[in-house]
């Protein structure tokens, strides 16, 4: 239905008039606020320039710095390990030569 059918419904009485410019005042409001979510969304795009969430400067150097954490705790874990073996073997080797020198 065009404006002009929406018009002709007030006079006919299928509509009354108030309701009539409710309803155009809210579709007139409507379409404001689409432009104005456009507005942002082009701004917004602009700015982004087309960068995806992956190729994202950020996310590149949180992955970094990511990376950078995941081998730091990985060279303390290597420590850690071989700290308990050397204790460990070095506990084997005193029971084993202790032995040995008792008998």
């Amino acid at each position: 239905m065009t404006w002009n059918g929406i018009n002709e419904l007030s006079p006919s009485g299928a509509i009354s008039k108030q309701r009539l410019q409710n309803t155009v005042d809210r579709i007139l409001s409507l379409e404001a606020e689409a432009r104005e979510t456009q507005a942002e969304l082009d701004s917004l795009d602009a700015q982004i320039g087309g960068t995806t969430v992956m190729a994202h400067p950020a996310v590149d150097l949180a992955k970094h710095q990511l990376i950078e954490a995941h081998l730091e705790y990985s060279r303390q874990q290597i420590g850690r390990r071989y700290q308990v073996i050397s204790r460990n073997e070095r506990r084997k080797w005193a029971i084993v030569s202790t032995r040995v020198l008792r008998s």
